[in-house]
């Protein structure tokens, strides 16, 4: 429920905020501060909305009906023109899969032989940063504010340490009572393939680079050819890992080195 009222608004308020704008000096769309400087606004926004229903429907209920666990994390990618924009809100896995012929020793760790062509390799790196404990900014500010950490839990409820809602810990889930998203943005280059977005849970049974390589093992299979088989067929495979909402698991964005400027 909390992740619909999210990705319902954020569709609204990304363009509206103005992911589309240009650079007024340069002309050049996007503009990587406004880009930054609207999805905070928008990301808070969207939060102080979400708590506000929270609270409106917790009034109309009692005692152990209460929802104060009412909230969600969220991940999104956008792809505008020659950029990508990755932003992150909690502790999904943002993978972004780049295509070489030759290796450098920089490209030694996360590299896997493309099934379909021997020839080339497969790089996985994670494009944008999580709000969990592999974040050393957020173990610090938790740490600050006394909150108790064990066995890679927070506060004995979370394994993420920014989301949106839950209302009753908005102390620990927030900055100061704001959302810092995490954003990254990068120019589309030629050697990029695609961008996976996982639920965290995909990941404690198989490493980052173990479901990219599944993936492209699908994706190499001429039935499985097209994205939305492929990662459909993935999504179907990792069903007892993740039995909730499919949707909810994970969703794959294919880039195209030479986009339409009008797209």
């Amino acid at each position: 429920k909390s992740a619909k009222f999210v990705l319902d608004r954020m569709h609204n308020y990304s363009v509206r905020a103005g992911l589309l704008e240009a650079n007024r000096a340069t002309g050049i769309s996007p503009d990587e501060v406004r880009v930054e400087r609207a999805l905070n606004i928008a990301v808070n926004q969207i939060n102080r909305e979400l708590l506000e229903q929270i609270v409106d429907e917790n009034n109309n209920l009692e005692g152990d009906d209460i929802e104060f666990l009412d909230g969600c994390t969220a991940s999104f990618v956008w792809a505008v023109n020659d950029t990508l924009i990755y932003m992150n809100v909690g502790h999904q896995r943002i993978l972004l899969a780049e295509n070489y012929k030759d290796l450098s020793d920089k490209f030694a760790e996360n590299v896997f032989r493309s099934p379909k062509d021997k020839s080339h390799y497969i790089r996985i790196v994670d494009a944008c940063e999580r709000h969990d404990l592999t974040n050393p900014a957020e173990v610090e500010r938790l740490e600050d504010l006394g909150i108790q950490i064990e066995n890679n839990v927070i506060a004995e409820h979370f394994p993420f340490s920014q989301a949106f809602g839950f209302s009753e810990y908005s102390r620990i889930l927030t900055k100061d009572n704001l959302i810092e998203p995490l954003i990254s943005i990068s120019k589309i280059t030629p050697n990029m393939k695609w961008v996976l977005v996982g639920h965290p849970n995909l990941f404690e049974r198989h490493s980052s680079v173990e479901l990219a390589q599944m993936y492209e093992e699908i994706l190499s299979k001429d039935k499985f050819s097209e994205p939305k088989k492929a990662i459909n067929e993935l999504t179907h495979y990792t069903r007892s890992i993740v039995p909730s909402n499919p949707k909810k698991r994970m969703a794959v964005l294919h880039i195209d080195p030479h986009p339409d400027e009008n797209d």
